[in-house]
């Protein structure tokens, strides 16, 4: 699915306006203790529709590979950066202008110049690209179950697209979590977001998600991702987790 190669990852990483994606440096994310664990998952094996996975930043890809084991939750991946950089490239590669090194360019300039104006008109078309396939795949039949025998979550991992660009995908976002909520039967939608302060409401790109409630989302433990209750013999105690 994704093309975020070579230029492509200037525009995910290195050229980016002063929010950022992930936070730098160290987190401030501390272990919980094996005890609290379980407290601490509970709402994950509830099998939410919609919930926000807060994760410490060292740990966001080991969290992500956890959330998929089949053992775990069996989540299924959905790299959202890949869908819209896709979906950029889509709209910028069959016109003449403005060029891939244009919007690359265009990524760090002056809010109200026109090399800004140019790169709005073009993230707005990428998003309308992409929220019909990012819908499709909240549809879709989960292609597995997890440990509790419920439909795969569906896991939007690198997400913090969403909020860039003055947070012009959260609409999608919204609109993505709202199918998730009222469609029967469908899979539970799951959205992972790296953080320095998991006791704050989630934020992408620095753009607050407004589309949660206090017990909407689940700080998941570093004791959790590094599996420190199985090494202490927890495992049946907690086995969905």
């Amino acid at each position: 699915m994704s093309r975020a190669r070579g230029a492509d990852q200037d525009l995910r990483r290195s050229q980016r306006p002063v929010r950022q994606i992930y936070p730098a440096g160290p987190g401030r994310y501390r272990p919980r203790s094996t005890k609290n664990v379980r407290a601490a998952v509970t709402p994950l094996v509830m099998w939410p529709a919609v919930v926000t996975v807060a994760v410490g930043a060292d740990h966001r890809e080991t969290a992500r590979a956890e959330l998929a084991k089949p053992h775990r939750f069996a989540a299924e991946l959905v790299d959202v950066a890949a869908v819209f950089l896709d979906a950029l490239h889509a709209e910028a590669d069959p016109r003449p202008k403005p060029t891939w090194t244009t919007i690359l360019r265009a990524d760090t300039a002056e809010l109200g110049s026109r090399a800004a104006a140019n790169l709005a008109a073009c993230v707005r078309l990428a998003w309308e690209r992409a929220a019909p396939l990012l819908t499709a795949l909240v549809d879709a039949p989960a292609g597995r179950v997890g440990a509790g025998g419920q439909p795969a979550p569906l896991l939007l991992h690198d997400a913090g697209v969403f909020g860039r660009y003055d947070g012009r995908g959260l609409d999608v976002l919204f609109t993505l979590a709202e199918r998730a909520r009222t469609r029967a039967g469908g899979r539970p939608l799951w959205l992972l977001y790296p953080t320095t302060e998991p006791s704050q409401p989630p934020r992408l790109d620095g753009a607050l998600v407004r589309l949660v409630t206090g017990s909407d989302w689940v700080p998941l433990p570093d004791s959790w991702v590094a599996n420190l209750h199985r090494a202490a013999g927890d495992e049946d105690a907690l086995a969905a987790s």
